[in-house]
């Protein structure tokens, strides 16, 4: 093959680095053996690509130019196949589906992610709707606010717990009310609330019911957006909701009642047919979530 990774390597180390020599010291190799594959590549190519000069750095000819900016955009796409090739090889995963919604999507996922793709970076990560059937059922790993119903060959754990709070947009007319509201209070207004599904049924919701005017959203865009823009107060996670607070884009509400007394599970389980990355995505997971909780087992 005239054209390969380890020669495209080759030829954009000397061009940046501008000799041979430091081209070398960069790859290991030494100055003779990366001079003698570029010249092999000349040959085979029937091109001069370098101009070489005694005592001055190395350049590219106007031929070597073109083809030099072209393998620029080659040699991502070679490096890039030539890791998935070893991954498979390795028995790595080609992609990883991850199950989670938008209330479990805390700050420690992305974090854990982006450390998972400096070690993986050709697995392509899926982020997927857990309330859709179809994305849990292909789920490899899922977060969840509360326990999902168990599946076969599926292993679980608790990350942390954290406390519901009641909020609402700074001007919705709740969060102009001075002192600790009611529940008779809350029952004069609109509440914000999700559809039954697989992290909402019909006994939790009624759980955090706290008026008889509600609007349901089906997707956490409309309810987060609903909130922030007026059209009632609702629940939310308190560890989610601070920044959001501290934005001046959501108000926490006093109650005199108790949203909940001892905190829901933020619950990660994972499939037991992962391969190494999925095994190392879970590790980076636990890690990140126990930096986010900074030893707290309840936020």
């Amino acid at each position: 093959m005239l054209v390969s990774v380890e020669r495209l390597r080759y030829l954009k180390f000397i061009v940046e680095l501008g000799s041979f020599s430091a081209a070398a010291r960069q790859l290991g190799k030494s100055t003779s053996g990366v001079t003698q594959a570029m010249d092999a590549f000349e040959d085979d190519l029937g091109l001069t690509l370098f101009q070489r000069h005694q005592g001055k750095p190395v350049s590219l000819t106007s031929s070597g130019k073109s083809f030099y900016l072209q393998a620029m955009d080659i040699i991502p796409q070679l490096e890039t196949l030539e890791k998935k090739a070893l991954a498979l090889q390795a028995g790595v995963e080609d992609e990883l589906n991850i199950a989670l919604h938008g209330l479990s999507y805390f700050d420690f996922i992305s974090e854990a992610i982006k450390e998972f793709k400096q070690h993986f970076p050709s697995v392509a990560i899926n982020l997927l709707d857990i309330d859709n059937p179809i994305s849990l059922q292909k789920a490899d790993m899922r977060l969840s606010l509360a326990p999902v119903e168990q599946q076969r060959n599926m292993r679980s754990i608790t990350l942390f717990s954290f406390m519901w709070q009641l909020v609402a947009s700074p001007q919705y007319p709740l969060a102009r009310i001075k002192g600790e509201l009611t529940r008779a209070d809350l029952a004069n207004y609109t509440q914000l609330m999700p559809f039954p599904s697989q992290l909402f049924d019909q006994q939790i919701l009624h759980s955090l019911l706290f008026s008889g005017s509600v609007i349901q959203c089906e997707r956490h865009y409309y309810y987060l957006a609903g909130l922030i823009g007026g059209l009632g107060f609702g629940i939310y996670p308190g560890v989610l909701s601070a920044p959001l607070i501290r934005q001046g884009k959501l108000a926490q509400l006093e109650v005199d009642v108790a949203v909940n007394k001892s905190g829901w599970p933020v619950e990660l389980a994972w499939s037991d047919s992962i391969g190494p990355a999925g095994d190392f995505l879970v590790e980076c997971l636990q890690l990140q979530a126990e930096q986010f909780c900074e030893g707290r087992s309840v936020l």
